[in-house]
This record gives structure tokens, C-alpha cells and sequence, in this order.
């Protein structure tokens, strides 16, 4: 299964060297694991979602979704579990929570 970190990057319409400074890593890092000749950790691997907007899943090739498909709205009683964390939304991007 082929992973999809260049993919997602290239839908976010980012260079490697601006991917790469954004993600805290080198630039051949970053091909590397585009290329498949090394994997990233957890860590990075959440950081890229993170930065593409993406789903771990879709970047690892997993799945053909990008993104989580939310069809139901956070119950506004729910609302204080998430205070102050971010909440990704299709509309809007990351949204922080607040009470």
C-alpha cells in the first residue's frame, strides 16, 4: 500500500523545504519519507496530519477519506469536555472550544 505523505502535501500546495520547516524536520528527512525509504515516527506522523489536514489513515494509505466524515454535531452539552482543545471542523478548519 503506497502512503500518501506527498499527496497530502501537495493539496496543502507546499513545497518540501516549507513542509518540512513546518513539521520541525530536514528537508531529505522529509523526501525520505515521501520517497518510502524511511518511515516517520507516531509523533511526526501526527504532526503531518495535523499540518495537511488529513486523517493518519489516509496518509498511511489506509483509507481513501482525507478526513474524518462528521455527520453528526457535538451535543452543545458536550461542549466542556473539549474546552480549550482544538476541534477540527470541514467549514471552518481547527476551531478551540471554549465555554
Amino acid at each position: 500500500m503506497q502512503k500518501q505523505f506527498k499527496t497530502a502535501r501537495q493539496i496543502n500546495k507546499l513545497k518540501v523545504i516549507e513542509a518540512a520547516e513546518k513539521l520541525g524536520v530536514s528537508q531529505p528527512t522529509l523526501s525520505a519519507w515521501e520517497g518510502e525509504r524511511k518511515s516517520p515516527s507516531m509523533d511526526s506522523l501526527e504532526k503531518m496530519a495535523d499540518l495537511y489536514g488529513v486523517t493518519t489513515d489516509f496518509l498511511l494509505g489506509r483509507s481513501d477519506a482525507q478526513t474524518q466524515d462528521y455527520k453528526q454535531p457535538i451535543p452543545l452539552q458536550s461542549l466542556p469536555a473539549f474546552h480549550g482543545r482544538p476541534v477540527w471542523s470541514a467549514t471552518y478548519g481547527w476551531l478551540l472550544t471554549g465555554c
